[in-house]
């Protein structure tokens, strides 16, 4: 439709057209060209005329349109606030202003419907997408589109509940027969007599996949597919509260292998991860499935034995992690061989929290690293009553990549992290935690400025990946810093430190490779 009524642009603008009442969502365009967005209503009125929905007055205004082949909807989808029946929902009310409801009747992305006296009178693009309409859907009923026990379930709530905003979950059936789970955010109203009900539909089960594959993400090392530190932490918290309750025993078992570093600079990173692979899969044979193996990162692993009647279980543990370790491991055509080094903590008696059971094993690590290597150790008392916190990110060589420039700059931005936990531990005021945060993210986004000067020198191929993954954390990382308490943001340094101990080890390993084949090191 034209109008060719100056307005300012961006005003919101109701149209009214002749017919039954009911109500779909357009646009007007003016004759200088600005379009703006509008509500179209159906109206008992002799003719048609455009109101716009004024901000701070009740003033209307008309001017002569051009009606366009817009579809007939029902009035669930209602204009500005004036026409809401007393007691029913505002077209501001659900949809915000005209400007975003408008979106509503052409969306691809948004499933949205009305529905007037019990029968579908709408269906937007997406709607008809998500239940793969091949054929209009006015006409049918709402529950025609959902398996028979959901149809009972979604009558029964409407019928009992009188809110105007109602939430439904069930199963719904496409028109090809598939069945998916379906959220559905009714907003119903009466005028005049006639019941009309606004419909937004949403995929469950796509959405349920896509939060797993999020969470799969964000607890579990990519390279082995065991649960990553995240992961691990949560389950050693969980234990601990139960060992405390039970008066129970429970052991961390702290890993390291020997000799990977010489694997990884004689044979190269791919059969470096190819020898973690191993590893992890011959681990997962010496532990129950109550256990929980994890890798933190580098060549390190921890497993929790969260229930064990005394030391000697941890032992037998560690003692088949040392013998699965020492066969050799086949690569292409050869065999390469590693060690490994395990430090035993058990709780109560060497800590009382996570990070203190995790830095007493690591000490017992260390002893056993300096006993002779490929054998384990059992962490002392003496230790425990230093109370030395475990670092949150503990940084190895085993992140270096090869370029001088990144690993100098992945160790500092290491530090910032670990800057960052140990006032989140020591409990320091907001402003003191906040402008840590600040420097942390500042010194990330340097970082990143550095890689990518780099990346153009080479006009490197997978630039463009490679600057999405930059952007995307440090757009979560300014969400995360933009409202925090403690525990978010200590959620947000864990994240910090999952996701650039990942990143080193594809997304910069691959860049390491590219600089220094061009002599970049």
């Amino acid at each position: 439709m034209n109008c060719d009524w100056k307005l300012p642009i961006g005003t919101d603008v109701t149209v009214v057209l002749p017919g039954a009442q009911g109500a779909v969502s357009g646009q007007v365009v003016r004759s200088d060209g600005a379009v703006l967005a509008v509500m179209v209503r159906q109206h008992a009125a002799s003719q048609a005329r455009l109101d716009p929905v004024p901000a701070r007055s009740d003033e209307t205004r008309r001017c002569g349109v051009t009606e366009t082949a817009l579809p007939a909807a029902a009035g669930g989808a209602a204009s500005n606030e004036k026409d809401a029946a007393p007691g029913g929902p505002s077209g501001a009310a659900l949809f915000g202003t005209a400007t975003t409801s408008h979106i509503l009747s052409d969306s691809k992305a948004i499933p949205f419907a009305a529905v007037r006296d019990g029968r579908l009178a709408f269906a937007n693009p997406a709607f008809m997408s998500l239940f793969r309409a091949d054929r209009d859907l006015t006409g049918l009923a709402l529950p025609d589109l959902l398996a028979l026990e959901s149809r009972e379930a979604l009558d029964k709530l409407l019928a009992d509940s009188d809110a105007a905003l109602v939430t439904f979950q069930g199963r719904a059936i496409r028109l090809d027969g598939a069945s998916f789970e379906v959220e559905l955010f009714l907003a119903r109203e009466t005028r005049g007599g006639v019941s009309t009900m606004c419909v937004l539909a949403k995929d469950g089960t796509r959405h349920r996949n896509a939060d797993k594959h999020l969470s799969y993400l964000a607890f579990t090392d990519v390279l082995t597919g065991l649960p990553n530190r995240a992961l691990l932490m949560d389950r050693l918290r969980d234990a601990i509260v139960k060992a405390r309750t039970e008066t129970s025993v429970l052991a961390v078992l702290m890993a390291d292998l020997d000799g990977f570093k010489t694997v990884n600079d004689t044979f190269g990173h791919q059969a470096g991860d190819i020898v973690l692979q191993t590893v992890a899969q011959r681990y997962l044979e010496c532990v129950h499935g109550t256990d929980t193996l994890a890798r933190l990162g580098g060549d390190e692993f921890c497993v929790l034995l969260p229930v064990i009647d005394d030391i000697s279980e941890a032992e037998a543990v560690a003692a088949r992690f040392v013998a699965a370790t020492s066969r050799p491991i086949p690569i292409d055509s050869q065999e390469v061989r590693v060690g490994v080094s395990i430090g035993i903590a058990l709780f109560p008696e060497h800590g009382s929290t996570g990070d203190a059971m995790l830095g007493a094993a690591d000490a017992a690590l260390y002893d056993a690293k300096r006993g002779g290597r490929n054998r384990y150790a059992v962490a002392s008392v003496a230790y425990c009553l230093k109370a030395v916190s475990l670092p949150l990110v503990k940084w190895s060589a085993g992140y270096d990549v090869g370029v001088a420039m990144i690993d100098k700059q992945h160790r500092q931005l290491a530090e910032h992290i670990n800057d960052l936990a140990a006032s989140l531990g020591r409990g320091d005021d907001q402003a003191i935690i906040s402008d840590k945060l600040a420097t942390a993210l500042a010194y990330t986004r340097h970082h990143f400025e550095s890689e990518e000067r780099l990346m153009n020198k080479i006009d490197y191929k997978d630039a463009a990946a490679h600057r999405g993954m930059h952007a995307q954390l440090l757009d979560e990382l300014q969400g995360f810093s933009a409202e925090w308490d403690t525990r978010s943001l200590s959620l947000t340094a864990r994240f910090l430190q999952e996701w650039l101990l990942r990143h080193v080890e594809t997304a910069d390993r691959d860049l390491a490779a590219a600089l220094i084949s061009r002599g970049i090191a």
